[in-house]
């Protein structure tokens, strides 16, 4: 049988780029007149024994083609001829899902997985790569986390959830900044550190240094908010937060601290608390101004009865216990609490000593 050699064809395989198939897609492979095919081994370089030539054989169609179980070697069809696919030393024939042959490396390089040695989408971490590898990131780098640890953290100043779980936001705030939910950003003049040395802002009013933010620490009794308690803070009953929550240095405010406060910022009841209320509680009967700095919350309140326990008036009131006891109109032992509602700012005396409250400590005097 006469071969005819295809010397153009032979020379464009020879100076295919290593690493890449040479007669991988069907169109570059050459083909004599009689169905007779020159190939070249698999794109990889030429072998040491050059081309390889086949006469065809039986008959095929492309969803014929395969891969030998050596792993070198293969067979792909060629305008129903059988043509021979051969790979390197180094490489071995992958069938990809399309139906196609190429030569792949025998193991990945850094940085890639899978049969294929495809590229891993781990970008700043450490890839679980290799042949038996599944391209996702182990632990990432640096500052970065997320699932492909190719994200940076929000968190300005303070210390960041990172890695693979992490969220980007901070975990703490550095000394002299505050508000974990808004990233650290905002530089405090003063501050209060709680028993677990947690941060808070404070404000000085009228020469009083109150805390300008609930309380987050966590006693034996604590009660968790339900929306959101980074935010407005734990509810505490009056005992727990009497005895174990405000730190040295600090305590739960006398009704007579509460007095002097609403004396200094407002006349009535509605200019007292427009100044109290943070400006972003929004109320349809009042816009707040917070012109105190107190900052309060429309947090509600924790009920506690023998029918059941529920939260209430979550943006419409807030309430802070004082240290103070007080006679109820129905001659009953009571607690004063400031109520912020709606547009009232008083002080109440009332038996809810099992209730839970917010709790705002102000410095000791001086």
């Amino acid at each position: 049988m006469q071969i005819k050699f295809n010397r153009a064809a032979f020379l464009f395989c020879s100076l295919a780029l290593a690493g890449f198939a040479c007669g991988g897609s069907e169109k570059d492979d050459p083909e004599d007149d009689a169905g007779i095919v020159v190939v070249t081994d698999g794109g990889h370089g030429e072998s040491d024994a050059g081309p390889v030539i086949s006469d065809g054989g039986s008959k095929c169609t492309q969803a014929d083609q395969y891969c030998n179980t050596d792993d070198r070697n293969g067979m792909r069809c060629k305008n129903g001829d059988w043509v021979v696919w051969t790979c390197n030393a180094g490489t071995s024939c992958f069938r990809a899902d399309n139906g196609y042959l190429s030569c792949v490396p025998d193991e990945c390089p850094t940085g890639s997985f899978g049969e294929s040695c495809q590229k891993c989408t781990c970008k700043h971490g450490v890839c679980n790569d290799g042949k038996k590898g599944d391209g996702k990131c182990q632990e990432c780098s640096g500052k970065y986390w997320g699932e492909n640890c190719d994200k940076e953290p929000t968190c300005v100043h303070g210390t960041p959830s990172i890695g693979i779980d992490g969220t980007g936001k901070c975990l703490s705030c550095d000394e002299d900044y505050w508000d974990i939910d808004k990233d650290c950003a905002e530089t405090i003049d003063g501050y209060m550190a709680d028993k677990a040395d947690r941060i808070y802002p404070t404000v000085d009013i009228n020469g009083q240094i109150w805390m300008a933010q609930n309380m987050t620490y966590k006693t034996t009794d604590y009660i968790p908010h339900n929306k959101n308690s980074e935010t407005y803070g734990y509810f505490y009953t009056w005992e727990d937060a009497k005895k174990n929550v405000c730190p040295a240095g600090w305590h739960l405010p006398t009704k007579d601290d509460f007095d002097a406060l609403l004396e200094f910022v407002g006349e009535d009841p509605k200019s007292r608390a427009a100044a109290l209320k943070s400006t972003e509680w929004v109320s349809q009967y009042q816009t707040a101004t917070n012109s105190s700095g107190f900052t309060a919350l429309p947090a509600g309140h924790y009920h506690r009865q023998a029918t059941g326990s529920s939260y209430r008036e979550f943006g419409l009131g807030a309430g802070f216990w004082s240290d103070t006891a007080c006679e109820t109109d129905n001659g009953t032992n009571g607690i004063y609490y400031l109520d912020i509602y709606n547009y009232n700012a008083r002080m109440y005396c009332e038996d809810l000593k099992d209730y839970g409250q917010s709790v705002r400590c102000i410095q000791d005097a001086k």
